[in-house]
């Protein structure tokens, strides 16, 4: 299930994002502005029910023109099996130009570093011929709520995680504006 973000965990969130405005849109949306420039974050949420317990898992999305990208997905995970290595980008749908832009993006050193560095479980990257839209889900920036015991935890956006989702957005603007 996706929808808008509670008040509790943008709250958590925007805490996280110093140098970040927020505002809110009709629907819910949570949208912070970098204050000194770069990517806008929209802020969503994907909610994992369980027994007895849910998890709000933060979905930080960005939409970056770009320009002849063509149509498609890709799917960024990472190699490695105990440490990390690098990353890896399946073409989930697509034509020839998205295996290109694909291999553009493995290629390139600061993309490739940064993303990395970031703790995902999952990065998704669409092209609709307009635009780049890319959807991260962090291990950070999730709340946990139990029931019995009743707990909140949440778990927290350290620097290195938005200095690394931050790089990875910043190289792909530069990339797909190339």
């Amino acid at each position: 299930m996706t929808g808008p973000v509670g008040g509790r965990l943008i709250g958590l969130i925007a805490a996280d994002l110093p140098g970040h405005r927020l505002t809110r849109e009709k629907d819910g949306t949570a949208i912070f502005v970098p204050d000194g420039g770069g990517p806008t974050l929209e802020v969503g949420v994907r909610v994992e029910k369980r027994f007895l317990g849910r998890t709000e898992v933060a979905r930080f999305r960005t939409v970056i023109p770009a320009r002849s990208s063509g149509k498609g997905r890709l799917s960024v995970t990472q190699t490695g099996r105990f440490r990390r290595q690098g990353i890896a980008l399946q073409v989930a749908e697509g034509t020839e130009s998205t295996a290109r832009f694909a291999g553009t993006l493995r290629v390139d050193p600061e993309f490739a570093e940064s993303a990395t560095r970031l703790d995902f479980t999952r990065f998704d990257i669409d092209l609709d011929g307009e635009n780049c839209i890319a959807t991260i889900e962090l291990m950070g920036g999730s709340l946990v709520s139990i029931a019995f015991p009743p707990i909140r935890s949440y778990v927290r956006l350290h620097e290195d995680q938005r200095e690394a989702l931050m790089a990875s957005l910043v190289a792909l603007e530069r990339i797909t504006g190339d």
